[in-house]
């Protein structure tokens, strides 16, 4: 995540430390600050993580079919390498997934043992966009509206945590995030999803956010203007965790690829 959103969100962070230096725990701190307040702080106090594992899952429907990814993997928040499984759809297999630096490398099932090199700043523009940075969707909560709502405790993961459900602003967050942050969600802007988009939230006792869930609207010309609703999800657990990745043996260029990726988005397929 970038430096800028702990700027920007340093005076939530900041309030929720101060009452914590009171000893009167985090029940307190959330009664303390307003619920829109807590999880802009739990996304600067996630940010700040050295790394973690993650689980992330997608529902997509357009119409009467529906469609679900689901992967699983491990990020370093820091140098931004990572390495994630994609359970395709339909039983098609696993794509397998390397991040390194600017770089993310694409193994397909009955491709070879070969991995596609694709640039990360194209792939943001593709259906492989919110992998191209598993964590880079929290920083959407910038832009988060005051109709944040405390709701109940939830355990995740084992981890008791406390549910928050509101809204953001996807324009606002926009035009305040920056790299491949700023890509996806213009992305998402230009593709006709609605500006305004609902959120959950799930921060644990030590201000972290466990789980965040989104729900994006959008329509697509390529389907004769159709309705697609897409519920994304992002499990972050095991935090501090080393996480060492090396770049595949093998590669092969990936440009016909990202070709095909960015003809077909957003995903009619």
């Amino acid at each position: 995540m970038t430096r800028s959103l702990t700027t920007r969100l340093l005076p939530a962070l900041t309030l929720t430390l101060a009452a914590a230096a009171c000893g009167h725990g985090s029940d307190s701190v959330t009664q303390t600050l307003k619920p829109a307040e807590v999880v802009r702080a739990a996304a600067v106090t996630t940010s700040q993580q050295h790394s973690s594992r993650l689980v992330i899952a997608s529902t997509s429907v357009v119409g009467a079919v529906t469609v679900n990814m689901t992967g699983e993997g491990a990020f370093d928040y820091v140098k931004h390498t990572g390495h994630l499984s994609m359970t395709l759809p339909g039983g098609a297999g696993t794509l397998d997934e390397v991040l390194l630096g600017d770089t993310m490398y694409l193994k397909i099932p009955a491709q070879g043992a070969a991995y596609y090199t694709l640039p990360l700043k194209d792939v943001t523009g593709t259906q492989l966009g919110s992998s191209a940075d598993p964590t880079a969707s929290l920083q959407a909560l910038i832009a988060i509206s005051d109709d944040v709502k405390t709701l109940e405790k939830v355990t995740v993961r084992g981890a008791e945590t406390t549910h928050y459900s509101g809204t953001y602003d996807l324009k606002r967050a926009s035009e305040q995030v920056h790299g491949l942050a700023k890509r996806m969600l213009q992305t998402l802007l230009t593709s006709g999803t609605t500006t305004t988009v609902p959120f959950d939230a799930y921060v644990d006792p030590q201000g972290r956010l466990r789980k965040l869930v989104q729900n994006l609207t959008t329509t697509s010309p390529k389907l004769g203007g159709q309705t697609i609703t897409v519920k994304s999800t992002i499990e972050l657990y095991d935090f501090g965790l080393a996480v060492n990745v090396q770049k595949p043996a093998a590669t092969r260029d990936g440009s016909a690829l990202l070709a095909a990726l960015k003809k077909a988005f957003p995903g009619s397929s």
